[in-house]
């Protein structure tokens, strides 16, 4: 019986949540469906290359969920926050052969996202979406993530942390980009939790033939976000190779100059896992939203409840007089289990709240057609709408001399005599406004030409001719004065 009322009560609260989803279509959509369809049932299978964590699937070695969450710093890195310039914006597809980006992880980062751009989905939001999914593939937390970064159209500023930097130009970098020291500390141990090093791009620091596939792990869990990263520095069991190894005699051990400057205050308070999932889930939120002043971010996007999916009204073939209208509806099952939904309905109305669907019913009780899932909620994405025919309401049908018209025609209204034609009147529907029907007007005695005034220069012979066109009547005072100049210059004409 509770469970019973629960249900009911959770029903009853449905279309209260439903309200408060954004107004369909909307600018996150596309971005929204990205981000949550990711599997099953009209999959948009952006977290392919990354799920599961340990995927390797640009080459052995090569693990796919820390080249996305490291693509996300480097195209963050160009900001200066103190001019309000760069940050995420999608420069680093301009920036892959500049030395400061080694490594085919970041250009094979952004091919593989290629397809999903749109005018609707930026590259620098698809690149803030590749740190949540590489993230939680691997279980970390949820990165939240806004819509309406601006892509740049160049290449940002240098400056890219480098191994080999002091301290103070570690410090100095990430000042620039809006992080203090503490916040340099945590965004570094958050973005080396997964994966390592490779012997291709540091071969001083990796030697050729000493680690797997000549990659060196920053953790002994480079397939896990965890916080092994902090506990295996702080007990020295760690053998991350800007910590360790020959690193330290060439002072490009960056990680451990990074971690110590505070004199490891911030890497304690790390040791404990929730603190550095929900210090991470913090300031990488923070990193992905790092844009320039005049980008204005949505909320953080999160799924609809009731959500329209390529819903279509099309005219159907032969005599267009009725529309076919298809598509999906996607209700997201998470807390809500799909047995407890007994039917869903959708009632088709047109803009003024009328219907008119002919014989059938403009009502359909839909059906599931698939469940599809993201990494933390699902949806019954295939609420099917079948094809429903809605009359076409037109004014007025176009007459034929085969086929009468079926629409009687009002009778005509009582007209006053009509003046002579030089002064005759046509009203419209701006009561203000009338216009005169032209007379046909002949051209100058002067002129040497005997031709009819239809008989234009070729530049003129794609307009009508202008003495004898009726002025539209759904114009403005200004608009009219304009074109009964144009007409009246055209025809010389100086009757006003």
């Amino acid at each position: 019986m509770r469970s019973r009322l629960s249900s009911l009560l959770y029903l009853s609260a449905l279309a209260v949540t439903a309200a408060a989803d954004p107004t369909w279509p909307n600018a996150i959509d596309d971005l929204e469906e990205i981000m949550y369809q990711i599997f099953d049932f009209r999959a948009r299978k952006f977290a392919d290359l990354v799920h599961p964590c340990d995927n390797q699937g640009s080459g052995a070695g090569r693990q796919n969920a820390a080249e996305w969450l490291r693509t996300g710093f480097h195209d963050m890195y160009t900001a200066n926050t103190f001019f309000g310039t760069g940050g995420l914006d999608g420069s680093l597809q301009y920036e892959l052969t500049n030395g400061e980006n080694a490594g085919p992880g970041f250009g094979r980062t952004l091919s593989f996202m290629a397809p999903y751009f749109s005018k609707k989905t930026s590259v620098a939001d698809l690149i803030a979406l590749g740190v949540y999914t590489s993230v939680r593939a691997c279980d970390g937390p949820v990165i939240p993530v806004r819509h309406g970064r601006v892509d740049a159209t160049r290449k940002g500023s240098t400056g890219v942390p480098q191994v080999g930097n002091s301290v103070l130009t570690f410090k100095q970098q990430f000042s620039r980009m809006g992080f203090d020291e503490f916040e340099m500390i945590q965004l570094v141990a958050c973005g080396h939790s997964l994966g390592g090093v490779h012997s291709t791009e540091f071969p001083a620091l990796v030697p050729s033939g000493q680690f797997p596939n000549d990659r060196a792990p920053l953790d002994s869990t480079p397939a896990s976000y965890d916080n092994h990263i902090v506990t295996e520095y702080l007990d020295d069991s760690t053998d991350n190779p800007l910590i360790k190894g020959p690193s330290v005699g060439l002072g490009h051990n960056s990680d451990f100059k990074v971690f110590s400057s505070d004199g490891n205050a911030t890497m304690q308070a790390m040791a404990d896992n929730n603190v550095f999932q929900s210090t991470c889930q913090n300031v990488l939120g923070r990193m992905i939203d790092v844009v320039p002043n005049n980008v204005v971010l949505t909320n953080p996007v999160q799924p609809y409840m009731v959500k329209p999916v390529n819903l279509q009204l099309l005219l159907n073939a032969g005599g267009a007089t009725t529309l076919q209208w298809t598509g999906y509806i996607r209700v997201r099952t998470t807390e809500l289990p799909l047995a407890d939904i007994q039917s869903l309905t959708i009632t088709y109305k047109d803009r003024n709240g009328g219907s008119n669907c002919g014989s059938s019913t403009c009502s359909r009780t839909l059906t599931v057609s698939g469940i599809g899932r993201g990494f933390d909620d699902s949806f019954a994405v295939g609420f099917s709408i079948h094809s429903l025919d809605i009359i076409v309401e037109a004014n007025e049908k176009p007459l034929s001399s085969s086929s009468p018209s079926t629409r009687q025609s009002p009778p005509p209204a009582a007209s006053p005599p009509s003046p002579s034609p030089s002064t005759r009147k046509t009203a419209t529907n701006f009561p203000s406004i009338t216009t005169e029907t032209p007379t046909p007007c002949k051209m100058p005695s002067s002129s040497r030409s005997s031709k009819p005034v239809s008989s234009r220069p070729p530049a003129l012979s794609r307009l009508p001719p202008p003495c004898a066109t009726t002025l539209p009547t759904r114009l403005s005072a200004r608009r009219l004065r304009t074109r009964r100049r144009a007409i009246r210059a055209l025809c010389h004409c100086c009757r006003r």
